[in-house]
């Protein structure tokens, strides 16, 4: 996948993590994984996804 292409966030829900990470080469970081929060900087960046991940699989995203 071109990473200059725009996905819809509803597109990663449902998905691993590591495939996300192999096959869409995503401006991307964890926010939570397993119940545990992770820190983040302040800055805003309209092209990175924020994901919240449980056990490998991705269920919330966010931008920013």
């Amino acid at each position: 996948m071109d990473s200059r292409e725009k996905f819809n966030n509803f597109d990663f829900v449902g998905k691993n993590l590591k495939d996300v990470e192999q096959f869409y080469h995503l401006n991307f970081r964890v926010t939570m994984q397993d119940g545990e929060a992770y820190f983040g900087t302040c800055d805003v960046r309209p092209e990175r996804y924020n994901f919240t991940v449980d056990n490998g699989i991705i269920t919330s995203v966010s931008m920013g």
